[in-house]
């Protein structure tokens, strides 16, 4: 089951407005042939904000718009099921903390708990064709949801930042993004060890 509210202005390439969304799926039916039984949460939050917009031609206008968007996904096991890992949350480096595509290699980097938060500036190159996007990413997983509200430190966190092209066609929804990444690990702010820098393709996908 699924409930949303969409406030933006259009819904593929918005630049004011806002959107919020919950999503609710339980997992397993029946007892005897499934193993796994859990209610899984999905709540996304977006907001836009256009900065300026200033007239250049008949065509085209110069103009900066800022997206702000925070999902937190959680599962709730029934009883005492012990969720798989082909099952529990993970960063996957292209829609979640874009960049860091090796994190879920690393047993720190699954769980039952994900926040996720991205803040992205931009700017329309083309209208309705192509657009320029500078992007700061985080993202959390913890063991539990529990463990998200109650011990949650900044060095649990992946950030990645960086520019972009995005396309605004809905038949063309792709992204070529270039990620660097970096985390803070006791104070202090450290690289990505394997590779700081990435480029990444992804999707312009709209929360519906």
């Amino acid at each position: 089951g699924s409930f949303s509210i969409d406030d933006r202005d259009i819904n593929y390439d918005p630049s004011k407005g806002w959107f919020a969304s919950e999503r609710l799926a339980w997992y397993g039916l029946i007892p005897k042939y499934e193993k796994e039984f859990f209610l899984r949460s999905e709540t996304i939050l977006e907001g836009y904000l256009t900065l300026f917009d200033i007239p250049v031609s008949e065509t085209w206008n110069f103009k900066g718009v800022l997206a702000a968007q925070t999902s937190f996904t959680g599962i709730f096991p029934f009883s005492n099921t012990q969720i798989s890992e082909s099952n529990r949350l993970y960063i996957d480096g292209m829609f979640k903390g874009r960049g860091w595509t090796k994190a879920y290699r690393s047993a720190n980097a699954k769980g039952l708990a994900l926040w996720n938060t991205s803040l992205e500036f931009r700017m329309p190159i083309s209208a309705n064709l192509v657009g320029f996007d500078f992007f700061h990413d985080s993202v959390a997983v913890k063991p539990s949801v529990s463990d998200m509200f109650t011990d949650l430190k900044i060095d649990d966190f992946y950030f990645s930042f960086g520019p972009g092209i995005r396309f605004l066609i809905p038949q063309l929804p792709l992204k070529f993004l270039f990620a660097f990444k970096y985390r803070i690990q006791d104070n202090k702010f450290q690289w990505d060890q394997n590779s700081p820098f990435e480029f990444v393709l992804s999707f312009n996908i709209v929360n519906k």
